[in-house]
């Protein structure tokens, strides 16, 4: 019992020297966050910042603006909470790879979304999302979009612009058509529109070979 008890002390005082060791910009950060959940978040720093954080069912429903603080962040997951918008601040994690934000009330996304020209791997499945930015052909190093039960009507052109995406899910929506761009995505090994008000498809789609 003793050694365990040692085990969690000497765990307690790593975790706050690497709190202690993170810029006060990203203190301030993970302290509003902390604030607004009443815990302290899970989050991973390397290199003396915060590369990675977990607010997966804290239930919080407002990011604070300090999280575009943490500009060395590469993973974001939100999921499964009760969030209903992205600050604009949102658009200075220039460093961010992977954001997760399903099964939140989100319905859409700040003007500032498109500065995250990093983004890999992007999850917005089951919010109220209704529309994607006209300019999201700046997320030009996209990968996977999950975009499935939404309340998405139409797709922006900029989509068929995404040429490193690989994985498209678009089910359970509420798309009419398809723009005949899409056909530009020669990467692309997945596309899923089930479930959607489709009454044709792009001339072309025979080009995703």
């Amino acid at each position: 019992m003793k050694k365990l008890f040692l085990l969690i002390t000497v765990f307690i005082a790593a975790a706050s020297v690497a709190f202690a060791a993170i810029p006060a910009s990203e203190q301030m950060a993970i302290k509003e966050i902390k604030a607004k959940i009443g815990e302290m978040p899970e989050y991973d720093v390397e290199n003396g910042h915060v590369v990675t954080l977990n607010l997966f069912q804290t239930g919080i429903s407002v990011l604070p603006a300090s999280i575009g603080n943490l500009t060395k962040l590469k993973e974001l997951y939100i999921e499964n909470s009760n969030l209903t918008y992205l600050p604009s601040s949102i658009g200075n994690l220039a460093n961010l790879e992977s954001l997760n934000i399903s099964n939140c009330m989100i319905t859409s996304l700040p003007k500032t979304f498109v500065n995250l020209t990093k983004l890999r791997l992007l999850f917005i499945n089951s919010t109220n999302l209704a529309s994607l930015p006209e300019n999201i052909a700046n997320l030009t190093n996209l990968e996977v979009l999950y975009l499935f039960n939404n309340d998405i009507k139409s797709l922006p052109l900029g989509v068929g612009k995404l040429k490193k995406l690989e994985t498209l899910r678009l089910s359970s929506n509420r798309i009419t058509s398809l723009p005949e761009n899409i056909c530009n995505l020669t990467n692309l090994t997945e596309l899923d529109f089930s479930n959607n008000r489709l009454t044709s498809l792009p001339s072309n789609i025979g080009n995703l070979t």
